[in-house]
């Protein structure tokens, strides 16, 4: 008997989890499984084609998110029509709640007039305990069960009779690449000796758009004062055109790589990191590189955003351990002056990057689930247990 399996991934990030998940479902399943929805490279790897580009929906913020409306309205009745005509036995949304959470209400809505029978899971929570606690409650009424990637998330959702487990993160999963930092320096003609900075802009244009011209300009600075610091930008193929463009003009010792086999050997080559809030925070934990977060949104987003964020800090880490071990420069603190002092601090305090590393390992081992199985393993058995 087969099984199918809707997944809808919005981001980069998202496709990741959505990979290992579908791996693991392939893994521990009896009966074979039929997957479709939205994928990224590296879900449709493992489950073939997807039903539009994920970059469709990888748009963030308010304001940013207004142009695009008309597209996003046309790929959600996309995926609705979808659901309608395959039926299948499960549809998983993952993250990207602004896409995800207004599909599930136009399912549940099919579901509750008999039109469908399909169990809806929603895999990572939305920040609740950030703003919006009484979210927590609207969003029981869209799903059937909620995979959380925190271990202090469930205490949220429970409460308003949604079934919710934490799963873990499956970053946490992740082995890295046998590729060395003497090869990764190698290959690109970097001296075993300097120093190296990642530049980490984010996985959406528009994010590239505002942060990476910071990022540079705090490089050119550091530049100057270090001699011989090279400058590696690790992205995503689909992004190279932006980043060299942006950057055509720039007399940086630059080193720009897609490759996904040199992404984590140039993290881990890196002396210090300057990076976009979001998942990468956690990547560059895994890699043991000292890092310095910066963000800017459209002032618009921002100013909302600001009056109802409940929390201290952006990063994962930060959250989980309570103190800042990324230090955050966020909107009018993103500032160059800001960004390269935190940055020059790492580069000459080997003292501070000890310190990182320990706090990052302290942090991640908090990211496992119990029962000595991965996180990916522990998010499949709850889905298979729900068809």
């Amino acid at each position: 008997m087969t099984k199918k399996i809707m997944i809808i991934a919005g981001e980069a990030s998202g496709d990741l989890l959505g990979a290992r998940l579908m791996t693991a479902l392939k893994q521990h399943a009896t009966e074979h499984l039929q997957f479709s929805g939205v994928f990224g490279t590296q879900m449709q790897e493992i489950g073939g084609s997807s039903l539009f580009p994920m970059e469709d929906l990888s748009v963030m913020g308010i304001a940013e998110v207004l142009p695009h409306i008309p597209k996003i309205l046309k790929r959600l009745q996309t995926a609705v029509d979808h659901v309608i005509s395959t039926q299948p036995d499960v549809v998983i949304t993952i993250d990207s709640p602004g896409f995800s959470f207004r599909l599930a209400k136009k399912i549940k809505a099919l579901k509750n007039n008999g039109k469908l029978k399909v169990v809806l899971i929603h895999y990572v929570a939305p920040s609740v305990w950030a703003w919006k606690p009484k979210r927590a409650a609207k969003i029981a009424l869209l799903y059937d069960k909620l995979l959380t990637l925190l271990p202090f998330e469930p205490q949220y959702f429970t409460p308003h009779g949604l079934s919710t487990t934490f799963v873990g993160h499956p970053l946490v999963e992740l082995e890295l690449p046998p590729l060395s930092q003497n090869t990764f320096r190698t290959t690109h003609n970097i001296s075993p000796y300097c120093h190296v900075l990642a530049l980490l802009a984010g996985s959406r244009k528009g994010e590239i758009a505002k942060l990476l011209p910071v990022f540079l300009e705090t490089a050119e600075r550091l530049v100057k004062r270090y001699a011989g610091l090279q400058v590696v930008l690790p992205t995503l193929p689909h992004l190279v055109p932006l980043l060299k463009k942006l950057t055509q003009h720039s007399t940086l010792p630059l080193h720009i790589t897609s490759d996904p086999a040199e992404k984590y050997a140039a993290l881990q080559t890196a002396t210090v990191a300057l990076a976009a809030s979001g998942t990468v925070s956690l990547e560059l934990a895994l890699c043991q590189t000292p890092t310095v977060i910066g963000y800017r949104l459209n002032a618009l987003t921002a100013a909302i955003v600001k009056k109802v964020v409940r929390v201290k800090y952006v990063s994962i880490i930060n959250l989980l351990l309570d103190k800042p071990v990324f230090p955050e420069y966020l909107q009018e603190n993103c500032t160059v002056e800001n960004l390269t002092n935190a940055v020059q601090h790492y580069l000459d305090t080997p003292a501070a990057r000890d310190a990182f590393q320990q706090d990052c390992h302290r942090a991640l081992a908090m990211l496992h689930p119990e029962g000595g199985i991965s996180p990916s393993e522990k998010a499949a058995a709850v889905v298979l247990g729900a068809i």
